[in-house]
């Protein structure tokens, strides 16, 4: 069965990655160069290079992986539980691959506060495979106070298989008013993995000094048991039977305190513990109870003691539970609790926003237990360093580039031992940044562990606009 979930993630993974990217690399070029508005094409550098780090892209994939649990690369029903974070297509280098090629944090900062706009990174891995990441953001007027929001989110990797589009209303008093009210559905191919959520926010001050919270609550599978009881699912439309004793609720907060000198950023959310019986009446398999709990929690702090120092520090933890019983099969159990914690440091020195030298430092652990009923726990054990030092310029217009050193130290645990390795790596970027904001790099990667034997490490391409 697992051979049949990997090769069927293979055959995801390479079909239509770059066809989507190209799609929406031609539509940003047209939107972002021949429609971008006179007041985005004059915008002020202040605007471009906003801040050093922000944890907002790390809250939103852990709020994907929960409300889109059909997104992870072994499907809603794998044994690997949510996280899903260990994958037998991985090799020693996939991290580092992670770390280096996609989004940097100072990418990231500066898409934290976008509303209309796209973002495209993809990067090869090895010969099959490459990593692929699409987030497309819209908020249009409709009338009055009222908005469509609109969000598509492509996930391509080892860990992920997600096409998620999310779609809704925003209401908001009057443009200069300081908060909104929105509702958004999840919209899923499978029915039943429909989510809805609510949600406001409310910002107090204004520009180097202000305060933003935003929260939101969300029911999963919201209509799962209206589709399968009240409708009666037949036993031959769909493989897998679901039917809730507890239904999946879930919130999430982020509250972001911007000072003249530095930032604190708060993110995090939970969701209760949901019960779910599945059962396989098409194919006779046994059914089973499964429960479910998920968390996710970081702070940030960044300073600015000097104008050209800035500095950083920040902690994230994302947990998992799942607990499976199979009925009709007696002391035959499955519990995986999985775990994610990162601390890190980055820090910033040059000239403004145009030359600078990058300094990043994370530690991160990945302890995962499996209690199988009458069998001794599974310890999985994961600790990994990684440091990455950088020369950049990236001025508000005209050519940009990168030099980059990345390090990465992992001792995996049982679960997947060939993971563990020390590795090296070059990274070399180039790109050109246009003044209505639209910016595209691309960049070879070099192993400085083989520079004579296989130095090639892979290439990758990103690009962003806004409007």
């Amino acid at each position: 069965m697992a051979s049949h979930q990997v090769e069927l993630g293979r055959r995801r993974a390479g079909r239509g990655g770059w066809v989507t990217a190209a799609w929406a690399l031609v539509g940003s070029l047209r939107l972002a160069c021949s429609a971008a508005p006179a007041e985005a094409q004059h915008r002020p550098s202040s605007a471009i290079a906003p801040r050093i780090a922000t944890l907002a892209s790390w809250a939103d994939d852990a709020w994907l992986a929960l409300t889109d649990r059909d997104g992870s690369y072994f499907g809603r029903l794998d044994e690997r539980g949510t996280l899903q974070r260990f994958n037998p297509l991985m090799d020693s280098e996939y991290e580092l691959d992670l770390a280096t090629a996609l989004f940097a944090p100072a990418e990231d900062a500066r898409w934290a506060g976008t509303e209309r706009g796209i973002r495209v990174a993809g990067a090869s891995i090895n010969h099959p495979f490459v990593l692929n990441f699409i987030d497309w953001r819209e908020r249009i007027p409709i009338s009055g106070p009222v908005r469509l929001l609109a969000r598509y989110v492509r996930q391509r990797s080892l860990t992920a298989q997600r096409d998620y589009s999310n779609v809704g209303f925003e209401w908001q008093p009057a443009e200069n008013q300081e908060w909104r009210v929105r509702t958004t559905i999840g919209v899923h191919f499978f029915k039943a993995s429909a989510d809805l959520e609510v949600g406001t926010s409310r910002r107090w001050g204004h520009g180097e000094q202000s305060f933003t919270l935003d929260v939101g609550v969300a029911a999963l599978d919201a209509f799962n048991n209206v589709i399968f009881n009240a409708l009666g699912v037949r036993p031959e439309d769909t493989p897998a039977h679901f039917n809730y004793t507890t239904l999946p609720v879930a919130m999430r907060l982020a509250a972001v305190w911007q000072l003249p000198r530095g930032q604190v950023e708060l993110r995090g959310g939970l969701s209760n513990r949901s019960e779910v019986l599945v059962s396989f009446p098409a194919s006779g398999d046994p059914s089973f109870d499964l429960a479910e709990t998920f968390a996710f929690a970081g702070a940030m702090a960044a300073v600015r003691p000097a104008e050209a120092i800035a500095v950083a520090v920040y902690g994230t933890i994302a947990r998992a539970e799942a607990v499976r019983s199979l009925r009709g099969v007696p002391r035959e159990g499955l519990q995986v609790d999985e775990e994610t914690r990162v601390a890190g440091l980055r820090a910033r020195i040059g000239e403004g926003q145009r030359l600078w030298l990058e300094l990043d430092l994370r530690s991160l652990w990945r302890p995962e237990t499996w209690v199988v009923e009458n069998d001794p726990p599974i310890d999985h054990r994961d600790r990994e360093v990684s440091a990455q030092l950088a020369a950049a310029h990236w001025p508000p217009a005209g050519w940009i580039w990168r030099l980059g050193y990345g390090f990465m130290d992992r001792h995996a645990g049982v679960l997947a031992p060939w993971l563990s390795a020390a590795n090296h790596r070059e990274v070399i970027e180039v790109g050109h940044r246009f003044p209505s904001g639209f910016e595209v790099v691309a960049g070879l990667r070099w192993d400085l562990d083989q520079l004579t034997r296989a130095p090639f490490d892979g290439g990758q391409l990103r690009f962003a606009a806004t409007w």
